[in-house]
């Protein structure tokens, strides 16, 4: 037998491993006897196709509430497989108000329109919105959930209080006060709480002089 690339043989039966592109083409096969008879036939014309390159891009890790995107490109046919169910035959995908059972491998099958197909997979991180709420006693605020990161506002101007970076916080002043909440990348911004009182300082051991200076 003889085809594409100088290809030729003897055997009966021929198996090419590894086919490549350049093995596509005519193969020809010549059949003797042992009577000194020969027949040529001419197969189907061989096609080797080539897989189709995956490329994937997402913009995991994201947080609880927020889409999650999905763009797959290389391919003519698409079929995603992921968690809680998910499937899709699209390129471009979007997962609306994630939530943390979204989180896990996700698995697409690309396909170039022949016989062949590729799978690759990708990990989508959802993290946690954190909750962020405030409690207020004697006008001294506190916000949670505990251990992140806190940063307290004034609500009437929409600005950062310098320096108010801890879980309590103790105004200086009658406002309307709130809390953003940082966990991993995630944040979330609490209701505005009002405060009409401040804590003053009780002055001891305060002592009056004359001012012999004035006439």
């Amino acid at each position: 037998m003889a085809g594409a690339i100088r290809f030729s043989s003897n055997q009966q039966n021929i198996l090419i491993p590894n086919a490549q592109l350049n093995n596509s083409g005519t193969y020809f096969v010549t059949v003797s006897t042992s009577s000194g008879c020969t027949a040529a036939v001419t197969t189907n014309f061989i096609v080797v196709e080539d897989y189709p390159q995956v490329n994937i891009s997402t913009n995991s890790p994201v947080c609880s509430g927020t889409p999650i995107n999905f763009i797959a490109s290389e391919g003519l046919n698409y079929q995603w497989q992921g968690p809680v169910n998910f499937t899709s035959q699209s390129s471009s995908i979007v997962i609306n108000n994630a939530s943390i059972a979204n989180a896990g491998i996700s698995d697409i099958t690309v396909f170039n329109g022949g016989v062949c197909s590729a799978v690759e997979s990708v990990e989508i991180i959802v993290n946690q919105t954190p909750n962020a709420y405030i409690s207020i006693a004697d006008n001294i605020l506190f916000a949670y959930p505990e251990n992140p990161e806190y940063q307290w506002i004034d609500c009437f101007i929409q600005e950062n209080i310098i320096g108010a970076t801890q879980q309590i916080f103790t105004p200086n002043a009658i406002a309307n006060y709130a809390v953003i909440i940082t966990l991993n990348i995630c944040s979330d911004l609490s209701d505005c709480v009002v405060v009409t009182d401040i804590n003053s300082e009780v002055l001891t051991n305060v002592f009056i002089y004359p001012n012999h200076k004035v006439p």
